[in-house]
């Protein structure tokens, strides 16, 4: 959900990879009041030996690799960026 991508941590503990759907941008949009450019950082932290990698909804798009190493503790960080309403740019930044 927004509100779990806007704790700034998403966790799982999965048994396979897996993949996690980004929420619709008119979800994130709705979850806080953004201006076109703002900007929240999170991070997503697999707690086993597989992988977890996000993928994009309505509104979402991804730039660079969406997912992270299948290990357990491995995580990757992302910034969500407003780009226009209802519509947002998720950046791998590390």
């Amino acid at each position: 959900t927004a509100a779990n991508v806007l704790t700034g941590i998403i966790t799982a503990t999965p048994t396979e990879a897996r993949n996690i759907q980004l929420p619709l941008g008119t979800n994130l949009d709705l979850a806080t009041e953004w201006a076109i450019g703002d900007s929240f950082d999170f991070s997503v932290i697999t707690l086993a030996a597989f992988a977890l990698t996000l993928t994009v909804n309505t509104g979402v798009t991804i730039v660079g690799a969406a997912a992270t190493a299948a290990t357990s503790g491995a995580s990757a960080r992302f910034r969500l960026r407003k780009t226009a309403a209802d519509t947002f740019i998720v950046y791998r930044i590390g």
